[in-house]
């Protein structure tokens, strides 16, 4: 547990491990998560899988490894793993393979050009799952991705915290627009800003947005912008923990698609880029800040306390407790 954040370890849930155009058939990669390494890799036939990085014969790195068809096979002395982490063979006489030789493999997803893998610290399955999102002819996400020390709970209660956003993004007229709802490991919310216009010479014009928020788990945030009568972009802010005070932030944008040809890709660029340049004000106050357990919350914080309550359940639970790790927030 981090000084700077108290929380009961890295929260379950799903979180992006990487993209699909990085992990190309026949490759093994190794990408430090979760406080120790992954070991992606995919078969010829393209499954993708994510297993922990040791091999359980006698502990060689395994993102040292090579795809054999559909099998991993360990550099060190040569046991093939099949996509349910059962060894298969190893290069001595008869080839058996031992009893306890299969590889812990995470539960995996890909979809809409993304690596997902699901963590929980006790090892349990998922329960719930993430959006496979039809693009309906959108283009794939285009990424930006920052490594910062923060946490998922950190950078997730942003869809929540509506007064930052007049303040460190400089938005006018920064409301909530709906009612927050909490529906088992999703949450939805809605806001509006107005997107000051200074880069045009027009600092007292405003563009109308409309967002909203769905937030799956800590690690997945898809938020839809409409952006006056001009655009629906898709954004997605992906939060990966490296260890339990450090992560992997990705963040995406998609545009809906235009009849003229290169206004669709000019409109993600746009997106992504203002997406990125709101994001990099957050991270230094990520970076520099400490989580407060008990926060003098005021009137115009949005719903942090009810964000707060919500959270609590990615947590394992606490010994001697009955299934739920209670974290102190503001009444």
């Amino acid at each position: 547990m981090s000084k700077r954040f108290p929380f009961s370890g890295i929260p379950s849930g799903w979180y992006m491990v990487g993209t699909s155009d990085e992990l190309r058939p026949g490759t093994v990669l190794t990408r430090k998560y979760f406080g120790t390494e992954l070991v992606l890799y995919r078969t010829e036939q393209g499954v993708f899988r994510a297993t922990d990085p040791f091999c359980p014969h006698l502990g060689a790195h395994l993102g040292q490894g090579s795809v054999c068809g559909e099998e991993l096979k360990c550099a060190f002395h040569g046991f093939t793993f099949d996509t349910d982490g059962k060894c298969t063979g190893t290069p001595y006489p008869g080839g058996r393979p031992p009893r306890k030789a299969d590889l812990r493999l995470y539960p995996t997803r890909e979809f809409n050009g993304m690596l997902l893998a699901f963590y929980d610290a006790l090892g349990r399955e998922p329960t719930w799952e993430v959006p496979d999102l039809d693009l309906q002819g959108s283009p794939l996400f285009r990424w930006n991705s920052f490594e910062l020390n923060s946490h998922p709970q950190e950078t997730s209660e942003n869809s929540v915290d509506i007064g930052h956003f007049a303040v460190l993004h400089d938005f006018m007229d920064a409301r909530a627009s709906g009612e927050l709802e909490l529906d088992g490991p999703v949450l939805r919310s809605a806001y509006s800003v107005k997107r000051r216009l200074d880069f045009l010479g027009m600092p007292q014009r405003g563009v109308s947005a409309e967002f909203k928020v769905y937030v799956h788990g800590l690690g997945y945030s898809l938020v839809v912008a409409s952006v006056g009568s001009m655009a629906q972009l898709r954004f997605l802010i992906m939060a990966t923990p490296i260890h339990d005070s450090r992560i992997h932030l990705r963040v995406g944008a998609t545009s809906s698609t235009f009849r003229v040809p290169g206004v669709t890709q000019l409109a993600q660029r746009i997106g992504l880029h203002f997406l990125t340049l709101e994001v990099s004000s957050d991270v230094p106050v990520w970076e520099a800040k400490r989580y407060e357990s008990k926060p003098a919350l005021a009137h115009g914080d949005g719903q942090i306390a009810a964000y707060r309550r919500w959270a609590e359940q990615f947590y394992p639970p606490a010994d001697g407790a009955d299934g739920k790790v209670m974290l102190p927030v503001a009444s």
